[in-house]
């Protein structure tokens, strides 16, 4: 009975952990794709994200930057005087002047972002 009792105690304390929701301090800053883990509904757009840069800066503004010539001039114009904002309970990122939504969770030491509209879902770290 005891090692029923610690195991339930054990397995809430790791369901926990393992549940725990992301803050907007936690996901300020700057985030580099590194792997594309689901093309979603937009492969082509998928595949231009790899090595992207999503700034979200502490006073709410976003710039995306990608490495690809012709999307980076496209993102340029459509990221342009973005702000940003976290809603901590359904972990999303709303950007503002743009339908445009992003999906944060935490999967252990990794973190995804999932484009919420194309359902695109990328890899992404702070870059060193």
């Amino acid at each position: 009975m005891k090692n029923l009792l610690v195991l339930f105690i054990l397995s809430f304390f790791a369901s926990t952990a393992s549940g725990q929701s992301l803050t907007e301090k936690d996901i300020m800053g700057t985030w580099q794709v590194v792997n594309v883990i689901d093309k979603g509904n937009a492969p082509s757009n998928a595949e231009n994200m790899i090595a992207a840069y999503f700034d979200l800066q502490p006073d709410h503004s976003f710039h995306l930057r990608m490495n690809n010539k012709e999307s980076q001039s496209k993102n340029n114009k459509s990221s342009k005087n973005l702000s940003w904002s976290f809603d901590e309970t359904t972990q999303i990122i709303n950007l503002t002047g743009d339908k445009f939504n992003i999906k944060v969770s935490k999967n252990g030491s990794k973190m995804n972002f999932e484009l919420v509209e194309t359902g695109i879902i990328l890899e992404v770290l702070k870059p060193v």
